[in-house]
């Protein structure tokens, strides 16, 4: 059983990952945050088995260092784009890093933004739909060049739309609160690797 949840996790945390980016250094800023919990909680695995620590590792750190890298090119104004492949490749190797370093569940707990933004998204829009056959986008862009949360009911939920509904942001303005709520979540999973 445990075998056929770590299959279905990599298309998850993938697409997850996808529907979170929406903005400049969203993904990336959200990619390195969240990589940073998982070295915290394969680190702690240090004193318990040095060897096999290490080798978890190895292959944390470039995801952190990866992110890190294009988070630099990818901010605002970005000067590269990531796409739905780099969204989706950020999201299946965090889910395999997750798995082979032993912190799942601290993992998801890191995760919280991008799984209730995509919790928002599918129960607003009620099931799988693509973006282009939405009725109403999520938000817009007015005229003093700020996002507002858009007021139209058939719009969907998004973790964006409700930052916004406490008043117009700049996209910087924007992802930076993203990221502070990442960062938070982050802090719970470190807590998480800690306790378990």
């Amino acid at each position: 059983m445990f075998s056929i949840l770590i299959l279905a996790s990599m298309p998850i945390v993938a697409n997850a990952y996808n529907m979170m980016d929406s903005f400049n250094g969203e993904i990336s800023g959200f990619t390195f945050l969240t990589s940073l919990a998982l070295i915290f909680g394969i680190g702690l695995r240090v004193f318990t088995s040095p060897s096999l620590a290490t080798e978890r590792l190895a292959i944390a750190v470039p995801l952190a260092a990866v992110s890190l890298a294009f988070y630099i090119f990818n901010r605002y104004p970005s000067k590269a784009f990531d796409g739905d492949s780099g969204a989706l490749a950020f999201g299946a190797m965090y889910a395999v890093v997750a798995v082979t370093g032993g912190v799942e569940f601290a993992a998801i707990v890191a995760i919280v933004p991008a799984i209730l933004n995509s919790f928002y998204i599918l129960s607003s829009v009620r099931g799988f739909v693509e973006r282009r056959k939405m009725d109403a986008r999520p938000t817009y862009l007015g005229e003093d060049g700020l996002l507002h949360a858009s007021k139209e009911p058939s719009a969907p939920t998004t973790l964006v739309r409700m930052l916004l509904f406490d008043g117009p942001l700049s996209e910087k303005e924007l992802v930076r609160e993203i990221l502070l709520l990442t960062a938070f979540a982050c802090v719970l999973s470190a807590g998480t690797s800690f306790l378990t």
